[in-house]
Parts: structure tokens; sequence; C-alpha cells
């Protein structure tokens, strides 16, 4: 596989992929524990994809956690090198890459030779299987995979992580494909010993202290979080001596979890409500000793994480149809069920994946909500951003609305809507006093008050047609408000003479404010209003019927009125 140290064979790896990952059958259990007898079984691939491996029993150690991280420098992803790294840390080798790897040297192909003696013919249990390049089962990088089970010297199980494939659990046997050899860096058991060759006599060596066996001073412990989906954690625990070799088991409900013996454990739906706990074996040349930890407590439902929300794409419009588009989860989920809401209000019936819109989802704003289900994890529910208003088709304003009515206090305006295309029907009314509403004033039409003098009113109306926008139009009144005026005259003609007496009046009350202009013919005069009487002198008049006209010229609060009558004068 590939290393950031040395130029890019991606090209030619990717012929890894189908030389490992061999056509197989995925079968429902695993083989049989390390040496057994071999029995009739599927040979190929096991399970495929972190999530069906995982939920078969057939792990990544976590892997599918932190693929993205670089261990040994080597490329992180899906890489066989990467892989392989990560679980010899995990098996308790340093960080740092191992200095045999020299630099230039990630790919799969240099790992047997440069490991020299570690190298060998013999499988065992946590060893790397090894493929020089171009062999087959191999590409031009060649190809490493972590050992998981060897059921003969012939026969075993391997993990691995392909480059440009996926990740999954293969059982080979020399009848293909067999590895090149196996790299002893930190074995988890007995490798299977080859066909035995000549040795010679060993070299006698000085007495050493006898080797006693290892006695536990402090239990192993469990770290991480118990719930389905979570990977946990043990520690040896404390003994009474270093150097040891531990090797782990672990237990749900106090039965031994089949393959579970590595220092982690993936939680699975199969260990849902049970407590853990884990045996670790002390092993050193004189014997095995064996430590248990406490029960961990009961495993929970696991967390399915939202990465992104469901979404709503396709036009917000009437008449139009928008979809909506699954959660992106952290686990695929079993079921789901979708519903669909405007402003915030369930829409009867909407729970398919698309919704086309009618005129009661108009002006509203749409989210979908979507619940998820998954067999040991917690229900998810996750709804999407809210879309703009729905739009609607508008209006077409065919006659304009206007106000009528007398602009004194007293009167009565009238508003007459705009006539609208398709026809709209008055939704609301409301009335105006320089644009802030009246209180009560909700009707078609009002009677003007002394509040209203030296006002502006108008009227608000909203139309409304199913199926469109409503329609909201303000109709402004011009002329201010002011209050009504009434004019009384009595003239006393004379000769070429006469007198006229007029009276100011509004609302029966006595007007102090203005002026009078008095008109008989050409004639004039024009005084202020003082007092309830206004008597004006007008002389020269020509004899005969003429026309009289009294005027009230007064402050923009009170109506101008003219008064028009006729007068005979004497000769």
């Amino acid at each position: 596989m590939p290393h950031p140290s040395q130029p890019s064979r991606r090209p030619l790896q990717r012929l890894l992929l189908g030389a490992a990952v061999a056509v197989a059958t995925v079968v429902a259990t695993l083989a049989p524990a390390v040496n057994q007898p071999v029995q009739a079984a599927t040979v190929g691939v096991l399970c495929s994809g972190f999530s069906a491996c995982n939920d078969a029993g057939m792990s990544a150690s976590g892997y599918h956690g932190v693929w993205n991280t670089m261990f040994w420098n080597m490329y992180s992803g899906r890489n066989c090198t990467n892989y392989v790294a990560y679980r010899m840390i995990k098996a308790g080798m340093s960080t740092t890459r191992p200095a045999e790897l020299k630099a230039g040297q990630g790919n799969a192909s240099y790992w047997g030779g440069s490991f020299g003696t570690l190298t060998n013919s013999a499988p065992a249990v946590g060893a790397v299987a090894w493929w020089k390049a171009n062999v087959p089962g191999a590409g031009s990088g060649g190809h490493v995979a972590y050992v998981e089970k060897v059921y003969s010297a012939t026969d075993i199980v391997v993990s691995e992580s392909n480059w440009s494939g996926d990740f999954d659990w293969r059982r080979i046997t020399t009848a293909a494909n067999w590895p090149s050899g196996f790299i002893h860096l930190r074995d988890a058991g007995t490798p299977v010993t080859p066909t035995p060759t000549p040795t010679p006599t060993p070299t006698p060596t000085p007495t050493t202290p006898a080797v006693t066996i290892p006695v536990s001073t402090a239990p192993p412990t469990i770290s991480g979080t118990v719930a389905v989906g979570q990977t946990i954690s043990a520690t040896p625990g404390t003994w009474n001596q270093s150097g040891l070799s531990y090797a782990y088991q672990w237990y749900g409900n106090g039965i031994a979890i089949t393959n579970a013996t590595s220092s982690t454990l993936d939680l699975i739906k199969n260990h849902l409500g049970k407590t853990i706990s884990v045996k670790v074996t002390a092993t050193n040349s004189a014997g095995s000793a064996t430590a248990t930890s406490a029960s961990s407590p009961a495993v929970i439902a696991g967390t399915i994480g939202v990465t992104a929300p469901p979404q709503i794409t396709g036009e917000p419009r009437i008449d139009e149809t928008v979809t909506a588009t699954p959660p992106v989860t952290t686990r695929d989920l079993a079921t789901t069920d979708v519903q669909w809401f405007a402003d915030s209000q369930p829409i009867p019936g909407a729970t398919d994946w698309s919704l086309t819109l009618g005129a009661d989802e108009v002006a509203r704003r749409l989210t979908v909500q979507v619940h998820g289900t998954r067999t040991a994890f917690k229900d998810v529910t996750v709804a999407s951003a809210p879309t703009p208003p729905v739009e609607a088709p508008r209006l077409d304003v065919t006659a304009a609305g206007a106000i009528t009515g007398s602009p004194y206090v007293g009167g009565t305006l009238t508003v007459t809507p705009a006539v609208t295309t398709p026809a709209a029907t008055p939704s609301s009314y409301a009335w105006l006093r320089d644009g802030e509403p009246i209180g009560g004033a909700t009707g078609s039409t009002y009677a003007l008050t002394a509040a209203d003098v030296g006002h502006h009113v108008s009227a608000r109306v909203t139309l409304g047609a199913t199926g469109y926008f409503p329609l909201t139009q303000d109709y402004v009144y011009a002329p201010a408000i002011a209050l009504p005026v009434v004019l009384k005259a009595r003239t006393a003609p004379s000769k070429h003479a006469a007198v006229v007496k007029v009276r100011v009046k509004s609302l029966g009350g006595q007007v102090d404010v203005g002026h009078v202009t008095v008109r008989i013919g050409r004639h004039r005069a024009t005084v202020r209003v003082r007092g309830k009487m206004i008597v004006v002198h007008l002389t020269r008049l020509p004899a005969g019927r003429q026309p009289l006209k009294v005027i009230y010229d007064g402050p923009a609060s009170y109506q101008d009125t003219v008064l028009k009558d006729h007068v005979r004068i004497s000769r």
C-alpha cells in the first residue's frame, strides 16, 4: 500500500482490491476456535463493511472511528498498511513507525523483507499476513492483513482494509491467494509450527533464577461508554512482575463472547441489556494466571448521530410538488416515518416523502420531520429547515377602490374596495387616523367625530380569494376632517342699501373665529367674526332683485361655507 514518503502508486494498487476481495458467500457464523479441526465452511469474504461486519460479530476493533488518522505515517482511510499499523498499535506496539520500515518503503510489498527473521511461513493469530507485489491476492504494491483465526497451517481468517475498496473479513486456504509469509510483530496466540527442520544443538546458557507464575495484585478495569455502537477498552490490571504477555476474553452476563479476545470490545445489538466483564490471562515461562474485572452496568441502547438533517427540494409554490431527502445519520435507519408541517402545524395526511402544495399552504412556511428507528439504538427525530412562504398567484386589480362621503364631523365615510380578477371579497376593514388604527372602526363605513378634526382619515382593506395571495390596500381620503359650519342670514333692504345680519354656528355652538364676506351684486364687505351676530351694511346698491352671497372663511378646522340667496333693493 502507498505511503506518504514515496510517490503514489494508486493506479496500480487498485488491482489489490480485486485480488484481496475474492468472490465469496457471506456466512452467518464464524468458524471454530484456533487450531480446531477444519470443518466444511465458506472460503472467501465472510462480511463486508464496518456495520455489517460489526453486526455479525466480526469487528474492525474500533478502526471505523479513526480510519481518517494516519498510523505509522501510512496513508489514512481505505488502506491495508494503515489498518494493520493500527492493529499492531492496539496490540501494544509503539505509535512510532518501526525503524525496519525505512523512508520510502511504505508499500506492503516491502514489509516481509524489512522485518527479517520475524517473517516466516507459520500463520498465527495476531500476526501480519503479507503478500509480495504482483502475486495472486495482491497488486503491484503488495498487501497486508491481520490474522484473526488460524484453523490449520493451510487455513486462516484475516481482516483487512482494501485500497479503494472496503473493510472485510476473509477466509483463505492454500488453494488460492495464500500469503507470501507471516510477520510476527505482536502475536496474540501460538503460531502453527511448520514442518520441522533440523536445528543446531543449543549452546549452554548460564543458570538464571527460577521464574514464578504471575500473581494479580489489582483486577483488570473497563473504560468507555457502555452503549451499543461504542468501543470499550480493558486494562490488564496490576501484576507482581513485568514482562508478561496478556490475553483477553470478554463476557456478557458471565458468558464468554465469541471471538472477543482483544483488549477492546465493540458493543453490538447482541450485547444490549447485558453486563460486561473481561478476564485477563497473564503468561510467562513459568505458566499463566487469570484475573477478572468487575461487571459493567448493563449495556444501554446506542445513540445515532445526525450529520445532516432532511432537506426540502423543489419550488414552494401552489400546485408544485416538493420532496424531502432523508437525513444523513451515523447509522443506517431501519424504519423512517415522515410528517410535513405548515407554519409548525402538521398537515393532515402529509406523510410521504413528497407533497403537492394546495391553497391551504399558501403564504405558510413548510418543514418536514423524519422519525427513524434501529434495533438496539434510541429513536431519532430530526426536522428540516423551513422553506420561504409558499407562493401563489397575485390578485389582478381591474378597478381602484375609493372613499366617499363628507369630510366633516357628523358625516359618514364609506370605503369601496378595489375590483380584482378573480373576484375577491374583503376579509377585513380597518380605519386609520393619520396612519394609526382607530379603535373599533372595522366596518366598511365610519362616522366622523370631533377626534378626527384636523386629521386625515384612511381605510385599509384586505381582499382574499382561494389559492391567491391576500391583497391589502390603503385608501386615503385627501381632505383633512373639519367641523361643519352653518350660516344663517337675515336681510333688511332699503333704498339703494341693505343691512345683512349673519350668524355662524357649528354643531349648535357659536363660531367666533374667521371672516364673513357679504356680497350683493358687485358690492361686498368683509368683517371678522365676533360675538353672536355679525352686522354688515352695504350702500349704493342698484335697485331691483340682486343676488346675495354670504361666505365664511375660517381656519382649517372649520368648513368653508357659502350661503346663496336673493334680495330686492328698493329705489
